[in-house]
């Protein structure tokens, strides 16, 4: 009898909405570009810059960073040392892999709950970025906590992937 995979419905959605939200985080990348640039030809030209402009890109980079950080991840597109895993026996490798991946998820899963409180308390201070324009800080601050959820549950998701392989490769005994 064939085991079926309960999580791949799980899966499935969380990649779409990782991989979705990883084509946000590029076009806010392209928009980093688009300000900076403009910045750069408005202060060689016209001795101005664009209002704004550097607290804009300062926020940005958190939409950027955040929302593709768990599809990175998921997509095993982020650095990593093979050196010494490769040079490891087999089970051992397993053992780290697991153990980084559950590292991760409780590092980031703090994070997100702090990240969190943060919010909360930055939304009812009504924190603002003052500069050539004023806006509320807690929407860039919600992307954080969106990009430290769904990276937490990326790594939920590893571990679990992680433990199935690890299942379907042992040697049944009949």
């Amino acid at each position: 009898m064939k085991s079926k995979n309960w999580m791949l419905p799980a899966e499935t959605g969380i990649t779409s909405v990782n991989k979705w939200l990883s084509f946000v985080a590029a076009f806010f990348g392209a928009l980093i570009m688009i300000i900076a640039t403009a910045d750069v030809i408005t202060a060689k030209f016209f001795a101005t810059s664009v209002p704004g402009g550097k607290h804009l890109i300062e926020e940005f980079n958190a939409v950027v960073v955040f929302l593709a950080l768990a599809y990175v991840t998921q997509e095993r597109g982020h650095i990593r040392i093979t050196l010494l895993e490769q040079r490891m026996p087999a089970r051992v490798a397993h053992v780290f892999r697991l153990l980084g991946h559950a590292l991760g998820a409780l590092i980031v899963g703090f994070c997100t709950w702090r990240a969190w409180v943060l919010v909360l308390d930055s939304f009812a201070q009504h924190s603002y970025k003052y500069g050539a324009i004023d806006f509320p800080l807690w929407p860039f601050q919600m992307v954080v906590v969106l990009g430290c959820a769904l990276f937490t549950i990326t790594f939920i998701m590893l571990f679990i992937r992680e433990l199935r392989l690890r299942e379907r490769d042992k040697p049944s005994h009949t």
